[in-house]
């Protein structure tokens, strides 16, 4: 993958991931008070999906200030919705989730963007989680048709 191809594919995977989530909050199981901080994630990627073009360059620290607040917001935030929720099921799911987001920014912000260490950490997250929120559709799915027997 050339350099300056990774910033127009975060972008997209970012817009893409906001959209999902604000869907999620949207026909969330939970109550509206619940759904918050889904609202503010969604709202937050597809922001920072918005404005990663303008920071095409792979080599400038703002890239690497994008990509490790973006993963960090993220870690926060559903870390935040593991505590929020009351479906034992989904907790593991969302603390890996957590765990990997966190990670991201973490190993981003150590590293340099054109590092390919952090270009493969970034490549690794976007399967995992993708994986991740698949799994976490399925069980959220599962306790919508639940509770609504």
């Amino acid at each position: 993958m050339a350099p300056e191809t990774l910033p127009v594919i975060m972008a997209a995977f970012w817009t893409v991931d906001g959209l999902l989530v604000l869907s999620s909050a949207a026909h969330s199981p939970w109550p509206e008070e619940r759904s918050e901080l889904l609202v503010f994630a969604g709202v937050a990627s597809i922001i920072l999906g918005l404005l990663l073009p303008v920071l095409l360059d792979t080599g400038s620290l703002s890239f690497v200030a994008a990509i490790a607040t973006w993963g960090l917001t993220m870690g926060l935030l559903t870390a935040a919705a593991v505590l929020n929720t009351d479906i034992p099921e989904v907790r593991p799911l969302l603390g890996v989730s957590a765990a990997i987001s966190c990670l991201l920014g973490l190993i981003t912000a150590c590293s340099a963007p054109s590092d390919p260490i952090a270009i493969r950490w970034i490549l690794a997250h976007a399967i995992a989680q993708g994986y991740l929120m698949v799994a976490l559709a399925g069980k959220l799915k599962l306790e919508n048709e639940s509770s609504r027997s």
